[in-house]
């Protein structure tokens, strides 16, 4: 088992014990992870400035890969500790305005890309994320019952997300 599977599977053990006290926090040293940086690329060097998103999608691939390995251990109702701690399902609905079909897609994200350039604060920035979007123009909707591009709208949500989510 990798080493940095190790430092989050404690923190993610002590989250499951009964007897913790619910207002605790959990964390690692972070000169543990330093340690085993190379782990995750070549690309990180440590005491050096990287970009923090491709840092956490690296970190939190790496740990689906090596806690892939090990799925005896976990709950059969979720995938990995790393995605039932920082994972989240996202389901986008899109639907054709002429015949009211709807095609529905999810999948397992851990980053959620979001511009927070033209709002006022994060909250502004995923409820626009999340408002429905008009299929028009060149954006129209590929209707599989009308066999053509109609106007339609497709929105995103959140399933199966932690409450910190």
């Amino acid at each position: 088992v990798c080493a940095l599977n190790s430092v989050f599977r404690r923190i993610y053990q002590a989250e499951l014990d009964p007897h913790k006290d619910s207002r605790a926090v959990n964390y690692t040293d972070a000169n543990e992870l330093i340690l085993h940086i190379d782990q995750l690329s070549s690309t990180f060097v440590a005491d050096t400035q990287q970009d923090p998103v491709e840092f956490l999608t690296f970190l939190l691939n790496h740990l689906t890969d090596c806690l892939s390995s090990n799925q005896s251990h976990l709950d059969a109702k979720q995938d990995t500790p790393i995605q039932s701690m920082f994972g989240m399902n996202i389901r986008r609905v899109s639907r054709c305005h002429l015949c009211g079909s709807a095609s529905i897609v999810s999948y397992w994200e851990s980053i959620l890309m979001i511009s927070i350039e033209k709002h006022r604060d994060v909250i502004k920035a995923l409820d626009e994320f999340f408002r429905e979007e008009a299929l028009v123009g060149e954006s129209l909707y590929e209707c599989s019952s009308c066999n053509k591009k109609t106007p339609g709208a497709t929105k995103f949500s959140v399933d199966n997300a932690l409450p910190i989510v």
